[in-house]
């Protein structure tokens, strides 16, 4: 579904990585799957959260990971889900 941020990010009203294939909210099945993801499989309906940390910096060392300096958005920095298929994290899959 289309999102109030989406649009923001379509007006560039919103810090995004042009040009940008939108879509943060999503669900969906996991259609391939990368060699060290273990926890999931070809198949499964999942949930996704956009927002990835870093787990490295300063922030996300000291359990703020929601001020990650390194912040990824999926939909916002890396492309999202108004695609066909889109790649997330198996940490962020759910």
């Amino acid at each position: 579904g289309i999102c109030g941020t989406d649009i923001h990010v379509f007006r560039g009203e919103y810090l995004a990585d042009y040009p940008i294939i939108p879509g943060h909210e999503f669900s969906g099945s996991i259609e391939e799957i990368g060699s060290r993801v273990k926890k999931l499989k070809t198949g499964d309906r999942v949930a996704v959260e956009p927002n990835i940390a870093c787990d490295k910096c300063y922030n996300c060392l000291n359990n703020r990971q929601n001020f990650c300096l390194n912040w990824q958005g999926i939909g916002v920095t890396r492309p999202g889900a108004m695609a066909q298929y889109v790649v997330a994290p198996e940490k962020n899959v759910f």
